[in-house]
């Protein structure tokens, strides 16, 4: 091998073996002995950090915070049936049609807005012998959904409900959520914050190494789902008013905060 060829080879080698410790020296490392679930340390990570400048290749603890609080429900929100059949799929409509009007009808007298009334569902079936090939009749549902404001009147609205359609009636399912949860997001998100700090201050001092400034404060997507209560009723149920209790509910938010060391 030539002089020339040799020094080119320690040059190639001389990239490699430095390509490799730069790759090295930005993998991610582990969590600190006894830190708390939920939180990760890591030694870079990319971002910005305060003044603008980059994260990429500073070292840094990552920690994650999960704030919960709990509010009282002051919606309900109830999926109401009409469920009729006919011999006649023209005759199991108008049947579910003046069923179904009575029972808006009863909705708004009792307190339901117009626009929180809506129909969410809406199917005409037929109905099948035994062996499934003749045609015996027809089946008509029509489902409302009534989103309620005071709670303390969900009971009594469920029985006049059923008292309008009659037989006819279907509770399909109920839940509660929080109108405005912006002062409990509020208080859910500084506890996320305050956890997350104390996470990443805990493992600073187990690995030895100051905490530094925040780089970034990163918010998850929150899914909000209201407590489901199911029910099924019929007109049978109605021998004493529904008892309809709201609870509490809890809401959660979760961030992810990352500081410099040092």
């Amino acid at each position: 091998m030539s002089r020339t060829a040799r020094i080119r080879t320690v040059v190639v080698a001389s990239g490699i073996a430095t390509a490799l410790l730069t790759a090295a020296g930005c993998s991610t490392g582990t969590a600190a002995a006894g830190a708390p679930a939920g939180a990760t340390a890591t030694v870079t990570s990319s971002g910005t950090a305060p003044g603008g400048g980059s994260t990429a290749d500073r070292r840094v603890i990552t920690a994650t915070g999960v704030g919960i609080v709990t509010g009282t429900p002051d919606t309900f929100t109830l999926q109401l049936g009409v469920a009729t059949s006919g011999a006649t799929a023209k005759g199991a409509m108008e049947s579910n049609a003046e069923k179904a009007t009575a029972l808006i009808a009863q909705l708004k007298a009792g307190g339901v807005l117009p626009e929180d009334l809506q129909t969410s569902q809406l199917s005409v079936q037929p109905v099948y012998d035994k062996e499934g090939r003749t045609v015996t009749g027809y089946r008509v549902s029509n489902m409302v959904t009534a989103t309620v404001h005071d709670i303390t009147a969900a009971g009594d609205l469920i029985d006049a409900a059923q008292s309008a359609a009659g037989d006819a009636i279907r509770v399909d399912g109920i839940s509660f959520s929080i109108d405005d949860d912006s002062e409990l997001k509020a208080a859910a998100r500084a506890d996320a914050v305050r956890q997350a700090q104390a996470q990443a201050q805990q493992m600073a001092e187990a690995a030895g190494v100051p905490l530094g400034a925040v780089a970034s404060i990163t918010e998850a997507p929150r899914t909000v789902s209201p407590y489901p209560m199911g029910y099924a009723a019929s007109a049978s149920d109605s021998a004493m008013s529904m008892p309809v209790e709201a609870g509490s509910q809890e809401l959660s938010v979760t961030v992810q905060v990352v500081y410099l060391i040092g």
